[in-house]
């Protein structure tokens, strides 16, 4: 059996080759710098177990392509973080009822993130 797919999505690509680089050991991991190829990844087989968005993006904030995967029927339940420097409560407030699962705050730590998403595929 093969590794659970992420995805992760951030217009940085060298967040992504961080993130990349934290994950590869234990995930399969999908990496784009465009939200709106993340739609289109999020829908193939073998579904995403989780989805790390960056919030400011230029193409579409995260906040506004979290409510759009969740409105999606097969990506609706794939638990989806936030990967940002926001710290606001209403960022978090928009972030959660965009429909996202948590936060994971820039500069990350890779023991929290480990952490964070394993609990939350279980």
């Amino acid at each position: 059996m093969g590794k659970q797919k992420i995805i992760v999505v951030d217009d940085q690509s060298e967040n992504l080759q961080v993130l990349v680089e934290i994950l590869k050991a234990d995930y399969a991991v999908i990496a784009t710098t465009s939200a709106l190829k993340a739609i289109d990844l999020a829908q193939v087989d073998p579904k995403a177990c989780a989805i790390l968005l960056d919030v400011c993006m230029p193409e579409m904030d995260g906040f506004t392509l979290c409510e759009k995967l969740k409105s999606i029927e097969l990506v609706k339940d794939i638990p989806v973080f936030f990967i940002t420097s926001l710290t606001a409560e209403e960022d978090y407030k928009k972030g959660f009822s965009s429909g996202g699962y948590d936060f994971i705050q820039k500069p990350f730590s890779a023991t929290l993130l480990l952490n964070r998403l394993q609990k939350a595929i279980k």
